[in-house]
């Protein structure tokens, strides 16, 4: 045999070097009856025997792949009959890549079987069932499944292969084409050779056996912490022996995890955190003393921080689950919202139980959102714990928030005068102080017991007594007991005198005082209400004018340059629906509300600005960009669509200039006094709204006026008949108000007249 370096391959995919004087049989076999392994003593690959030719070896344990076996128990005899095998059993992650390494991407019988038992596996060579890596919404074949394959990828290709309960026998036909005869299957034997130890094992010569190692230790090649070869998961090796690594505190999270060679770092949660994943107040798992967990009925669980994990709901004393069906962006959007995400923000729906199954209480199913929810528990849902869910199907959610309202509040320290505490904090909600009845400044005990009377009430007989309207404190009853006066009087001669009212016409000019009267003055002549003297302040107009006041409006955004879409139709507004929703709609909109100049329109949609409790007035809109009101462009009738509150259309104006400030005044403008000789009026002038002129119709060539114009009314135009033809008589020509005539088929009398007239007007 040529000797060549040995090549241990198959665990994890990865290439170790053999020692040199292994020759290379099959790529696998040191020689004749040795086999490449990795040597635990050592830590390194070498070269032992034990295995059974054509096994594989890994530890004190030998594996093998067959192939053609259509049934469990065949495949289970094949194993058997080599060194006493058995199809193998799986006992960790590591051994699950072995395996997954020999199947090599192809469906293989493993040793468990849940035959004996419904839904209780065992492996075929008695070792105990501590390990498993189901497939995803597997097992799922109860009875008429009860054997166990490798079946697909779980995550990192074929080295790492998910199971699956299949029955077990097997139709060949259905599973190769090329005409196999089965599946394939791994075999597993126990190592002859006693001195090739396990995993946690070292070979002492003293015992003659294999034993294991220290606890701290995940290999070694002697007895104790000092013969660690490599630590034990939650132990490193930093001073020359493994020792535990450091555990966090409750008020602590890892900073970077421990090495063999490192000790775990701690670092300290943000002051207002219970336990945390990070150091800033968004990282807050639960919320530390002194603060209450806002939103503390949803929260997202097992993922890399506190915006993305499963989701899980607190009820009726307990944490749960919410199953994934029927849930689609507006729910994931609600959930991100119950967690304190607010203005704009991403919401993702992950796979669902990507971060791990839930156990316990799955509390929500068939959740139904419309987007104005403030939490997910808000929403239409089956029953509280009402489901035919399993925990595979856990909703899981990825939020991006630019702006959270922080998970930990401060807790209010004590209720303000004027209230009474009604209810303590817990760890979910902030401390409830509800407002004293009117008469009571203070109260103690109900809302309704005065301690201490309001101002405009006065002590009767242990009870709060209302002061005279006139007044604003007072001694007793009746107008003369002021002490003071209310707004809408003055202290004139000592007594409480009311104050002038401004009248419609006019605005309050100075308000006066608790000794000096109101001074109004006159509105602006085009106003008939108004809040001050200027005509843009006017809040109605007198007649003759109308309010121009825009169409359309931007609500629920940070400023007003973006929001959502709603527009005024016949006196009421309403919401815009984002079907269709375009930037030419978008700029349409940003010029009506003021914006000039060089500004960026932006469409928005899926309510990303919430959702409005309006009608939805508009749907389709199709805008040219050049319209000057949202109002004018194409749409699909006002009233008419097919959409949801979570698809209410918004915008924003990006570098928007020259928008005026809001407010409920605007300027009366003076309405078109009349129309022209060559218009009519279409539209009447309103409250809202100018007298809309447009020309009259001109009767071109070939016309006639058949209907005269009114001041209302457009002028009517027919098509005038055809001309005469020869025979014919023409009575009358087409022109101004007149049709043609023609008259046929007459006798002319020996007196000139005609007699059996026909006319021809071309009209039936």
């Amino acid at each position: 045999l040529e000797v060549e370096p040995c090549v241990y391959e198959l665990t994890f995919r990865t290439a170790f070097a053999c020692p040199t004087e292994c020759p290379i049989i099959d790529g696998r076999v040191c020689g004749t009856d040795k086999t490449c392994n990795y040597d635990f003593a050592t830590g390194k690959p070498g070269c032992t025997g034990g295995c059974p030719d054509g096994y594989f070896a890994y530890g004190n344990q030998c594996y093998q792949r067959i192939n053609g076996h259509a049934t469990f128990d065949s495949a289970e005899d094949a194993c058997a009959e080599v060194g006493d095998g058995h199809l193998a059993s799986v006992h960790s992650a590591l051994e699950n890549r072995i395996v997954s390494s020999l199947a090599d991407g192809d469906v293989c019988w493993l040793g468990g079987s849940d035959a004996a038992t419904e839904a209780t596996w065992s492996w075929t060579d008695g070792s105990s069932w501590d390990f498993e890596t189901w497939s995803y919404s597997e097992p799922n074949g109860e009875t008429e499944e009860n054997c166990l394959v490798l079946w697909d990828n779980v995550g990192d290709g074929p080295v790492n292969r998910g199971w699956n309960d299949m029955a077990c026998d097997i139709d060949v036909d259905e599973w190769d084409e090329d005409g196999a005869e089965g599946l394939c299957a791994v075999c597993k034997v126990h190592n002859s050779d006693p001195t090739v130890c396990g995993p946690h094992e070292y070979y002492s010569d003293d015992a003659g056996a294999c034993v294991a190692c220290d606890d701290v230790c995940a290999y070694c090649s002697g007895p104790g912490p000092l013969n660690c070869l490599r630590c034990a998961y939650g132990h490193h090796n930093a001073t020359g022996a493994c020792q535990p690594a450091a555990e966090c505190g409750p008020h602590q999270y890892t900073h970077t995890e421990h090495t063999h060679d490192t000790d775990r770092e701690c670092r300290d949660c943000a002051h207002m955190c219970g336990s945390c994943t990070g150091p800033t107040e968004e990282d807050c798992l639960t919320c530390g003393a002194g603060y209450w967990q806002r939103g503390g009925l949803v929260k997202l669980v097992d993922g890399p921080n506190a915006m993305e994990g499963r989701v899980e709901i607190y009820h009726d004393g307990e944490w749960g689950t919410v199953c994934d069906d029927y849930v689609w962006q507006v729910e994931t959007e609600i959930v991100c919202r119950s967690i304190g995400c607010t203005g704009n923000f991403q919401a993702q729906q992950l796979s669902p139980a990507r971060y791990g199954e839930g156990t316990g209480q799955i509390w929500l199913d068939d959740v139904n959102c419309d987007g104005s929810e403030a939490t997910i528990a808000d929403c239409d849902h089956l029953p509280w714990g009402e489901h035919n869910c399993n925990h595979y199907e856990d909703l899981t959610v990825k939020c991006t928030c630019a702006t959270r309202e922080p998970m930990c509040a401060p807790i209010t320290p004590a209720c303000p005068d004027g209230t009474l505490e009604t209810a303590g904090p817990t760890a979910t909600s902030d401390r409830v102080c509800t407002p004293c009845a009117d008469a009571c400044a203070t109260c103690s005990g109900t809302v309704d017991g005065c301690a201490s009377c309001a101002d405009g009430f006065y002590t009767n007989n242990g009870a709060c007594v209302a002061c005279d309207s006139a007044c604003g404190t007072c001694t007793g009853g009746g107008v003369a007991a002021c002490l003071t006066c209310s707004d809408d009087y003055f202290m004139s001669g000592g007594r409480c005198v009311a104050k002038t009212a401004c009248i419609d016409g006019t605005y309050e000019s100075h308000p006066g005082s608790g000794t000096t009267d109101r001074t109004c003055a006159a509105c602006n002549a085009a106003c008939a209400t108004c809040a001050g003297p200027e005509r843009d302040e006017c809040l109605s107009c007198t007649a003759g004018h109308f309010t121009n006041l825009p169409h359309v409006r931007l609500v629920g955004g940070d400023d007003n340059t973006q929001g959502r879409v709603e527009v005024e139709h016949d006196g009421a507004w309403g919401a815009v629906c984002d079907d269709s929703w375009s930037i030419a709609d978008a700029e349409v909109v940003c010029r009506e509300i003021g914006c000039q100049g060089d500004f960026e329109a932006v469409a928005v949609h899926n309510s990303q600005f919430g959702a409005s409790e309006l009608p939805i007035f508009l749907d389709d809109v199709a805008c040219k960009g050049n319209e000057e009101s949202l109002v004018n462009c194409g749409h699909s009738g006002w009233g008419n669509h097919n959409c949801f509150t979570w698809e209410h259309a918004g915008v924003k104006c990006l570098g928007c200039h020259g928008l005026p400030t809001l407010s409920d005044a605007a300027p009366c403008v003076a309405w078109r006094p009349r129309c022209s000789a060559q218009e009519y009026e279409s539209k009447p002038p309103t409250a809202t709204s100018d007298r809309v002129c447009k020309p009259l119709t001109v009767c071109g060539t070939g016309k006639y006026q058949a209907v005269a114009p009114t001041a209302t009314s457009d002028r009517v135009c027919w098509t005038c008949a055809p001309e005469c033809t020869n025979g014919q008589l023409k009575l009358q020509e087409c022109g101004g108000e007149k049709n043609r005539v023609c008259m046929s088929h007459a006798t002319l009398c020996s007196d000139g007249r005609l007699t059996s007239p026909k006319f021809e007007t071309g009209i039936d």
